[in-house]
């Protein structure tokens, strides 16, 4: 089943005490123009300044799926991943940004996994009774 999933995170720093909304709408395509899926879009202006440390972001296992299916975190920021499904899971990346493991669990994450290098992070779950792999997801930071 394909899914055609497009996340747009978004974040836009305010200076002094006048606060202003705007809003951006991004398509993002390849080199010979066709649309593609799943893509983050991350917006700061200029002058703000990211800072991820002592920031932690779930990304959850539900009905055999990490939720949200694409998920952008700075470098710096720590992700947990609960375990809301009624089976084990063992979540794993072999990434080069990030490499780890978390062995089959239930339920609160037993971990927290330091995300502290840019690059794309693709992660595995395998759930312990069935007969074959879910979906791979990709976490972008």
């Amino acid at each position: 089943m394909s899914r055609l999933a497009a996340a747009l995170a978004l974040a836009l720093a305010l200076s002094g005490r006048c606060a202003q909304a705007a809003s951006i709408e991004a398509q993002v395509r390849t080199g010979a123009g066709k649309t593609l899926a799943d893509v983050i879009v991350y917006a700061l202006p200029a002058n703000a300044v990211a800072d991820a440390r002592g920031k932690t972001v779930p990304v959850e296992q539900l009905e055999r799926e990490f939720v949200p299916y694409v998920t952008a975190v700075q470098a710096g920021t720590t992700v947990t991943f609960p375990n809301r499904d009624p089976i084990l899971h063992h979540v794993y990346s072999f990434s080069p940004p990030k490499s780890f493991e978390i062995k089959l669990y239930s339920g609160k994450s037993p971990v927290a996994v330091l995300f502290d290098k840019p690059g794309v992070v693709t992660l595995d779950a395998v759930p312990r009774k069935a007969k074959y792999k879910p979906p791979m997801d990709r976490l972008k930071y």
